[in-house]
Order: structure tokens, then C-alpha cells, then sequence
């Protein structure tokens, strides 16, 4: 299996002090939780629904292209759909976000995925949350997994508290080593160890 592998250098300018926060979100409370990536259908509107009811003093912010509409959820005082966003901005984003979540419905589709935020919101030092998608489970030391939503409140709730800057050092540091080249790396040894033979 070749996973994911992140753009380190990009995404770990999150960890720079001087980095200006983004003007849409310089004014909005924190703690922000957050989410980047397209919101489709299996994008947990429900779950985003009962954080944002049951904690109204944290800020949801969704960076992406939605392909649904977000009615339910962007009708809430404290849920800020913003849109897609260039590329090479989002590190500013991540480096506000207390938290970065991926929040999916456990369906057959997911069963197969392997969320591309979670190495982006490492790398920027974020800590991530998800629902228990097969892929993350064995990953909770850097990505929490809940299986409810409960669970899920409970884990962003500890995760916006373990925020310091030696936290957040680790997380990315941890991410050093799975960038794209590691990654096509990787692949090329394993078909020159087959081409070998």
C-alpha cells in the first residue's frame, strides 16, 4: 500500500509565529475548529450539527467546494462555510485551526479511504479528529478516531485543550518523513527490488 503522502514543506509553515492570519477568520472566536476538503455526501452534516449545538463557544470553519448544500449547517451563529481557498493559503488557515476534524460517514465508500487532511493538518501541526474510517484506526496516537458522536465531542473537546507549541512541533515533525517524493521513492524500490529479481 503507498498512502497519502503530504506537501511538508508547504503545510509546515503553519508552525511559523510571523505567519498573518487569514482576514476572514482574524476576527471570528476561538477555539476554530476546522475542516479543509470537498464536502460531499459523505461529509457529516449531522455530526457538525450536534458539535456545533452542544458547544456554541467553538467556531466551525469548512474551507473546500461543497457538491451539497450546506443549508443545515451554515444556518448555525457559530458554523462559517468560507469557501474554497488557494492551495498554497492554507497553512495560515491550519495554523488557527485548535483542531482539524474529518468528519465522514462510515459507509462502503469510506471503508476505503485514506484522508489526505489528516497528513495536511499533522504537517501544519494541528491535531486531527475523524470518524473511524478502517484506514485511521491504527493511527490514534497522531489522529484521534471516535466512533460516536459523543466520542468525537470528547476527543476535539481534549484536543483544543493539548494545543501548546511543543505539541504542535511534534505532530509536524512526525509528518517529516511522509512527503510525495518518500512516497514515489517507496514505489520505485519496491519495482526495482521486483525488476531486480
Amino acid at each position: 500500500l503507498a498512502e497519502h503522502g503530504v506537501n511538508y514543506d508547504l503545510f509546515s509553515r503553519a508552525l511559523d509565529e510571523q505567519l498573518p492570519v487569514p482576514a476572514d477568520i482574524a476576527v471570528l472566536p476561538r477555539p476554530l475548529v476546522g475542516y479543509i476538503g470537498t464536502l460531499q455526501d459523505w461529509f457529516d452534516q449531522e455530526l457538525i450539527e450536534f458539535l456545533a449545538h452542544s458547544n456554541p463557544d467553538w467556531t466551525f470553519v469548512l474551507l473546500g467546494k461543497p457538491t451539497v448544500d450546506l443549508a443545515r449547517i451554515t444556518r448555525l451563529p457559530n458554523v462559517h462555510f468560507l469557501g474554497r481557498r488557494p492551495y498554497e493559503d492554507l497553512p495560515a488557515y491550519c495554523r488557527q485551526f485548535s483542531v482539524g476534524l474529518i468528519p465522514y460517514i462510515l459507509n462502503a465508500h469510506m471503508a476505503y479511504q485514506n484522508p489526505l487532511p489528516r497528513f495536511e493538518y499533522l504537517a501544519a501541526g494541528a491535531p486531527g479528529v475523524a470518524t473511524a474510517i478502517p484506514e485511521l484506526i491504527d493511527h490514534g496516537d497522531l489522529c484521534r478516531v471516535a466512533r460516536t458522536y459523543e466520542e468525537f465531542e470528547a476527543a476535539t473537546a481534549d484536543a483544543i485543550r493539548r494545543n501548546a507549541a511543543t505539541d504542535r512541533r511534534a505532530r509536524s515533525d512526525a509528518m517529516r518523513s511522509e512527503t510525495w517524493v518518500a512516497r514515489v521513492e517507496g514505489i520505485c524500490r519496491h519495482v526495482m527490488r521486483i525488476k531486480s529479481r
